[in-house]
């Protein structure tokens, strides 16, 4: 002997089907905020010199000093004589955050935390002391490093994001359909 769902067994599986699937898209749907991701991108300057140094300076972008083992905020910067002269002070939080960068990976950052697109970090061999004024000739400044939002990285993630959770949408979408159509046809027997 045969047995068939009966139409109200066949309710029931498809009405749990539909809760499961709308649990995992909800889930998924609120979960986007790790697909969608912004990039940055390190631009290294070659040429270390008063008048880049003075471009830089004047660009209107945050500048970081690093030595061997910190990473400060350089205030009242100026540049005379191949001397870079400033003060060193407390780097705030909001600039810890991106203080080592990846030249050939895409560098992530939290679109909250846009501080990081308007930095310029400044790199030395000479060690510096915490809210002292500080003297760097120019040769001891191995690296400056600017950084950028990386507009085609930021834009390829987003893109591909968009397009993964609508194809997850439709595939959803699908086994539901598949799932009433069979629910209905054991039902009808």
């Amino acid at each position: 002997m045969r047995k068939y769902l009966s139409i109200k067994s066949a309710s029931k599986l498809l009405k749990l089907t539909k809760s499961l699937l709308l649990l995992i898209l909800t889930i998924s749907l609120f979960s986007c905020k790790s697909y969608y991701k912004s990039y940055y991108q390190v631009d290294t300057e070659k040429e270390i010199s008063n008048e880049k140094l003075n471009e830089l300076n004047n660009s209107g972008k945050y500048l970081i000093i690093h030595d061997n083992t910190s990473a400060y905020k350089l205030t009242n910067f100026e540049i005379n004589d191949n001397i870079l002269s400033g003060i060193a002070e407390d780097l705030p939080k909001e600039h810890r955050l991106y203080t080592v960068t990846f030249r050939d990976k895409k560098n992530p950052y939290e679109p909250k935390n846009k501080a990081v697109l308007n930095e310029i970090h400044i790199y030395t061999t000479q060690s510096l002391q915490l809210n002292q004024p500080i003297e760097i000739p120019i040769n001891n400044i191995f690296k400056i490093e600017i950084y950028n939002k990386d507009k085609n990285a930021t834009t390829k993630s987003w893109v591909f994001s968009t397009l993964g959770t609508g194809l997850g949408i439709y595939i959803i979408l699908g086994i539901l359909l598949l799932v009433g159509i069979f629910a209905f046809m054991v039902a009808a027997g």
